[in-house]
């Protein structure tokens, strides 16, 4: 009896530590999704140079080179474009499916910031 009492206990402390970290790591993956999506469409547009506008997007053939897509983050927004001055503007919402806190990419700043949702 003494020992399930302890199992239950431990059980106690130990699940929402457990799940408490679980949820940082997702919240993890959409930061980093951000990240490399403001990082590679900033070496999209620096390659391009300035005086060329442009715009990269989620579809397939507008993505950053070199990004790849977790499936379960979801992202919202239109992208970001860079106007014939080089300034980029646009903002993007990244979240885990798994998480309710998404992060705000937001081009003209350069900024990727946690968001609760």
């Amino acid at each position: 009896m003494i020992v399930i009492a302890i199992i239950g206990i431990l059980s106690a402390i130990a699940i929402p530590n457990f799940l408490s970290y679980q949820k940082k790591g997702y919240d993890s993956a959409a930061q980093a999704e951000a990240m490399s999506f403001l990082s590679l469409s900033m070496t999209y547009f620096g390659d391009k140079g300035t005086g060329t506008a442009g715009q990269v997007t989620l579809s397939d053939g507008a993505r950053p080179k070199g990004f790849a897509h977790n499936d379960d983050i979801k992202i919202s927004g239109a992208g970001i474009a860079q106007d014939s001055m080089g300034e980029m503007s646009g903002t993007l919402y990244f979240s885990h499916t798994k998480s309710s806190m998404s992060y705000e990419l937001n081009a003209s700043a350069g900024t990727v910031v946690k968001k609760e949702s």
